[in-house]
């Protein structure tokens, strides 16, 4: 999943959708986002995760609440909301375990924002020679499965092994799939701390 405490804070605030966002301990009164993170300004609280926008301002997680302010003014801390982290995460297992089903195989749920899907192909399930093709199409239903019912985007990688397959859904976040055809051919000039 993108971002994933963000996307699912986002789906009650839509209005900021477009702005920086965090995720962290917020204001315990009825204050606006903004109102809280113009008070946070010396706070070391910590945020547990920002969108990409946020991230553009050199914005990370477990960076202090204090210092992020201060990088972009702008902002928005929306607060925790396990309830809904618990509900999305639950549909997207769903969503996961129908397409394995379809293809006789497992999920393997890693954490609230991350799982394995390992599928088996027979040569009867797709045309012509291009099972690459398959599997791309494949990510993409996932993809938009997931979108259709949890308003989460999601990156998914495809890969003969679980490395590979994260290493791809790496490359091309946000919301996006990839394909790992040719291992060495996409470790090529990648970086050892892209390397889990």
């Amino acid at each position: 999943m993108d971002c994933f405490f963000t996307n699912v804070a986002l789906r009650k605030f839509p209005q900021y959708r477009d702005k920086p966002v965090a995720i962290g301990h917020s204001s315990t009164d009825k204050s606006s986002p903004q109102e809280f993170a113009s008070r946070s300004k010396n706070s070391s609280s910590e945020l547990s995760t920002c969108n990409y926008i946020a991230r553009k301002f050199g914005l990370r997680k477990g960076m202090f609440l204090g210092d992020a302010i201060q990088l972009c003014p702008d902002l928005v801390v929306l607060p925790y909301d396990f309830e809904s982290f618990e509900e999305v995460s639950a549909v997207v297992a769903e969503v996961l375990h129908e397409y394995a089903g379809k293809y006789n195989r497992y999920v393997e749920v890693v954490s609230c924002d991350e799982a394995y899907v390992e599928i088996y192909v027979e040569p009867e399930d797709y045309t012509g020679n291009d099972i690459y093709g398959f599997l791309y199409s494949i990510a993409e239903e996932i993809r938009k499965d997931i979108f259709k019912h949890t308003e989460c985007t999601a990156s998914v990688g495809v890969g003969q092994n679980k490395l590979l397959a994260k290493l791809g859904a790496e490359r091309v976040k946000p919301d996006a799939c990839c394909v790992v055809k040719d291992w060495r051919h996409f470790f090529d000039g990648l970086s050892l701390r892209m390397i889990p």
